[in-house]
């Protein structure tokens, strides 16, 4: 079967399963394996078969400098730091990764912002340890930053992005605490802050998933709009 089919098949394993209503404790049961074995495509390969072009976000992603971003963060992504979990595993990842892409280029990001904040939103769940709340799986996530490979970024920038990452999954009110904890120079305050928005609404955008999205708590008014969006990124790329 040749790749465009296998990805079309997918997607309509995928349309054809019914994710409303499903019990927590049938989570594990939600995505079956393809027949003989076969892995459904990722976020890349939807990508690059053009899965996503009808939404308007992403015709418009593929139009800018973000998107050569987003494709060499999913080229370098270290898959086997990332959870095996369903909920919180490397569908969710790959998805952050696209809306916080995404987010970047509607709020203009640098290029040296959208690097920093794609390589946060890659890295926000490796210290999970179950798919529970958990408002310290972020503050154990910050503290696996350093055993990564870091091309390319410096000692104070990888302080940002461990605050950002640690406060993800707590209050907002936390960033400049966790800023305090990690050492992040005065100078890059703004710069914590501003991936730490940028990770927690992409992250909050893909509680989709759960249909646990409030709105009222992303941070962007541009990423208040995406809600649809989101929810048909999800529907085309669950695993």
């Amino acid at each position: 079967m040749k790749r465009d089919e296998k990805v079309t098949a997918a997607l309509q394993r995928r349309c054809d399963r019914d994710f409303q209503n499903t019990p927590q404790d049938a989570w594990d049961d939600i995505f079956p394996p393809a027949a003989g074995g076969e892995k459904d495509p990722g976020i890349p390969e939807l990508l690059e078969a053009g899965c996503f072009d009808s939404i308007e976000e992403i015709s418009e992603l593929r139009r800018s400098a973000c998107y050569d971003d987003l494709i060499h963060a999913y080229d370098v992504l270290r898959t086997e730091r990332l959870s095996e979990s369903c909920i919180h595993g490397r569908g969710h990842v790959e998805r952050v990764m696209l809306l916080g892409a995404i987010i970047a280029m509607q709020q203009g990001f640098s290029a040296g912002e959208r690097d920093l904040l794609l390589f946060a939103c890659s890295y926000h769940d490796i210290g999970r340890i179950n798919d529970a709340r958990d408002e310290q799986h972020g503050k154990r996530s910050a503290d696996a930053l350093a055993a990564l490979p870091l091309p390319g970024i410096s000692s104070e920038e990888l302080r940002c992005i461990q605050a950002a990452v640690a406060a993800h999954s707590t209050k907002d009110s936390m960033i400049d605490s966790f800023a305090v904890e990690y050492g992040v120079p005065v100078g890059y305050l703004d710069l914590c802050r501003l991936l730490c928005k940028g990770l927690k609404d992409a992250d909050n955008l893909d509680r989709v998933r759960i249909h646990d999205l409030d709105i009222r708590h992303l941070r962007f008014d541009k990423s208040k709009a995406l809600k649809k969006t989101a929810e048909s990124i999800y529907r085309l790329s669950r695993q």
